[in-house]
């Protein structure tokens, strides 16, 4: 079972109130526990091939680079099912993210899972708004009901 301590401040009520979602998942639950996080990466490329180490002298590497542009990382954590996967996509926009969640919730891993509630920053994409922005609205309300945001 996870445990939840927070210290609530007039600015803390809305936090404590998310996270209290959290109490009562365990690893036998049907509601399931999934972190996630995104990065943007730098896709880079040494312009001149660096000098191995040889007796007596350290290796060398120019600090040039070529950029070959960025994509997104995703990472996807299910920390009571030891679980992880991390996706890469061209973009990180609101709908990137809502794609990701949707290939969450149809993961066949979590085929009799009730809700899985999501962990995740608080960006602005991160909402059931981006699923609306980026499905029909049926199949952004079949997404919103496998989830639960904290």
């Amino acid at each position: 079972m996870i445990q939840m301590h927070l210290k609530y401040s007039n600015g803390s009520k809305q936090l404590a109130h998310r996270y209290s979602a959290l109490q009562g998942v365990d690893a036998n639950s049907l509601t399931l526990l999934v972190c996630m996080d995104e990065q943007p990466k730098q896709l880079i490329e040494d312009s001149q091939r660096p000098l191995a180490a040889r007796p007596g002298s350290a290796g060398k590497q120019d600090y040039e680079y070529i950029r070959h542009g960025v994509c997104c990382v995703w990472m996807f954590n299910e920390p009571l099912g030891k679980w992880r996967e991390v996706r890469v996509t061209p973009t990180k926009t609101a709908i990137d993210w809502a794609r990701q969640v949707r290939q969450l919730v149809d993961e066949p891993r979590y085929a009799a899972a009730e809700k899985i509630i999501l962990v995740c920053d608080n960006l602005n994409t991160h909402s059931l708004a981006s699923l609306y922005k980026a499905f029909s609205p049926g199949e952004a309300h079949r997404v919103a009901g496998g989830i639960g945001l904290v």
